[in-house]
């Protein structure tokens, strides 16, 4: 049925007629009730149906009976202000769907600008459509859904432009409500409190699949902030140059929510804290296959941080060139965070502070396996920064070209650190600082298995030394580095560097030959298992001299060739016999036969060998003087009888 005004609108709904074809623009008088299935179209997709200015209540009343099909039509609320309560444009406590759609300049007093949702379990579909510059001065800038088992189901869409006056940018979801988006893109959308796309209430369901959320701004949570007891899934999604003025650039998963992130990408967020990602209060995240990439904060956490008893399971993730002004220039866990990092890449970021990677604040918990902590930077720890009481484990990793501008090029350690399996930390010079290139160990280290540290390890005191918890293998090497503990003191004590654990109670040899002593400073020290322990302990090389012999004839001088004090005395051997000559003895360069070397000789000694012509030619370059044949060369002595 074709209509062409308000009034034939009316006549055509209270006939009940299943299909109304709008030929014009009509301009919205009063609220239209939909009690029935029916379809409302325009005859093409600009026309209009304009909420009038002389009226304030819902364009669309659709009760709990009602099922109304929109296609081909923009429904324009001309930012009237609509019912408390209540949506200017849309209220469906039935069924909506709609199909190649617009609503817009759609203002509410209370919540749900555009649509609100609400009533007994029932689907609403928005499919193919635009939702714009609609606001609400409390929650549900654009769409409010509450209600039992309420369902709302978003594809091929966009939603822009919408304001919240508290949360929800774009959409507030309450109650048990469902909310799924496929396709959709949340732009330039704005809450003055929380989730500039969307804010998920108690107890609600999300799904959002291979969506945009771009420009979206809200105090915590630039796009989306998931509140208590809700169960958010956000599948190949891309969240871009959103904005939280607080915490959690694009996403903020708060008060035991249970989330799922999956093949994700954040880019050019910025927050105070967390620019991609903040998790709280002990709420539970998987996350995995997803990026992370200039993503800025202007306090801790360029790109993830993980707050209070939160439990975290990261997977498969890269995190790039992420910045923080003051710790954590990727990755923040704070006060009781626990989290698993695998198979994942922590590269180029940057702390102005602590951990250009990842900062371990107190009685936070993380183990790192099978990943790479690379080429980050901070002014201490380029890599990794461990707070007194925090925890950090890395097994089977790497950690490389990283640098600190002031202290520990890989690792600052004040908490408890323990490396396991194959931990990697580049060759010489990989990991860069002032001071403790390699790691910086305040706290408490421990080690087993393969690790490899060039770099060095800066023991800062006796508390500190390292701490062996299971063998080493063949391969491990920990560079010490010259500290105020390990430091060649006057009295030349031995130095503890490594002690055996309840769990590994008896050192071997093997363990200590995986230390080595620091490159300058202890020249005349050498690493030793001493005591079931491994001990920095002075051992001087002992004095030795050399012994030259110059002008012996043949190869065969049964003489030594240096001594050392307690060699002393040496009696001298004749060389081995050559044929026309007969050895005479040795002497030195003033002349003197020398028989034996006596004790008390210093210093190094050179002796020359004479011979007599007994028969036979002389030997090239000989020549006889008082019967007395010695060889003539630049260094002989000159010859005495």
């Amino acid at each position: 049925m074709n209509v062409s005004s308000y009034q034939e609108l009316l006549i055509a709904l209270a006939m009940n007629a299943p299909v109304i074809i709008v030929t014009n623009d009509i301009v919205i008088e009063g609220q239209i009730t939909i009690n029935y299935a029916v379809a409302i179209q325009g005859i093409e997709r600009t026309t209009l149906l304009q909420h009038s200015t002389a009226y304030s209540g819902y364009v669309f009343n659709i009760t709990a009976n009602g099922q109304l099909l929109l296609q081909d039509l923009i429904v324009d609320g001309g930012s009237t202000i609509g019912l408390e309560d209540g949506s200017s444009l849309i209220n469906s406590t039935g069924t909506l769907n709609t199909n190649n759609v617009t609503l817009q300049n759609s203002s509410s007093t209370f919540r749900g600008g555009a649509l609100m949702v609400g009533g007994a379990s029932a689907v609403n579909v928005i499919n193919n459509s635009i939702i714009s510059n609609c606001s609400a001065v409390g929650i549900g800038g654009a769409i409010y859904v509450g209600g039992t088992n309420k369902r709302v189901v978003i594809t091929n869409s966009t939603i822009s432009g919408s304001f919240s006056g508290s949360n929800g940018g774009a959409i507030y979801t309450n109650q048990t409500a469902t909310l799924s988006c496929t396709a959709v893109t949340f732009i330039e959308n704005e809450a003055t409190t929380n989730g500039g796309v969307l804010f998920a209430n108690i107890n609600t369901a999300t799904t959002i699949t291979n969506c945009q959320c771009m420009m979206n701004v809200a105090s915590n949570g630039g796009a989306i902030f998931a509140n208590a007891s809700t169960t958010p899934e956000i599948v190949d999604t891309v969240f871009t140059e959103n904005i939280a003025r607080a915490n959690g650039g694009a996403v903020y998963l708060n008060n035991d929510s249970n989330s799922l992130l999956s093949r994700n990408t954040f880019e050019r967020n910025e927050a105070v804290n967390g620019a991609g990602l903040f998790v709280n209060n002990a709420a539970t995240m998987n996350l995995d296959n997803t990026s992370f990439t200039n993503n800025v904060s202007a306090t801790n956490a360029g790109a993830i941080f993980l707050n209070t008893n939160t439990e975290s399971i990261i997977t498969s993730c890269t995190t790039r060139a992420n910045i923080a002004v003051n710790n954590g220039g990727a990755v923040y866990l704070n006060n009781g965070a626990i989290v698993q990092l695998q198979n994942s890449m922590i590269d180029l970021n940057t702390a102005g502070n602590e951990a250009g990677g990842i900062f371990v604040n107190s009685l936070a918990n993380v183990t790192v396996s099978n990943s790479e902590v690379n080429r980050n930077e901070a002014a201490i720890g380029g890599a990794v920064s461990i707070n007194t009481n925090g925890s950090m484990i890395i097994t089977n990793s790497r950690i490389i070209d990283n640098n600190a501008s002031v202290r520990a090029g890989a690792i600052n350690n004040f908490g408890a650190l323990t490396l396991i399996n194959r931990v990697d930390f580049g060759a010489i010079g990989s990991n860069e600082a002032p001071i403790a290139p390699g790691i910086f160990n305040a706290g408490t280290m421990n080690v087993e298995d393969l690790t490899t540290d060039i770099n060095g390890v800066y023991i800062v005191d006796v508390e500190n030394v390292i701490r062996i918890i299971n063998p080493l293998f063949a391969g491990s090497v920990f560079q010490l580095d010259t500290t105020e503990y390990v430091f060649p003191d006057p009295e030349r004590s031995p130095i503890v560097v490594a002690v055996p654990t309840p769990q590994y109670p008896v050192l071997t040899q093997s363990d200590a030959n995986a230390f080595l002593k620091p490159v300058t400073g202890f020249e005349d020290w050498e690493v030793q298992l001493l005591n079931n322990q491994v001990v920095l302990v002075f051992n001087p090389s002992p004095l030795q001299y050399t012994i030259t012999y110059i002008g012996v004839l043949g190869n065969n001088n049964p003489n030594p060739t240096s001594y050392r004090p307690e060699d002393l005395p040496i009696v001298l051997r004749n060389p081995g016999p050559v044929e026309g000559y007969e050895f005479i003895g040795w002497f030195d360069e003033l002349g003197n036969q020398v028989t034996i070397i006596p004790q008390g000789t210093v210093g190094d000694i050179v002796l020359y060998a004479r011979y007599r012509e007994t028969g036979g030619a002389s030997g090239d370059g000989q020549m006889i003087t008082n019967q007395v044949r010695v060889r003539c060369c630049s260094c002989d002595a000159p010859a005495k009888e």
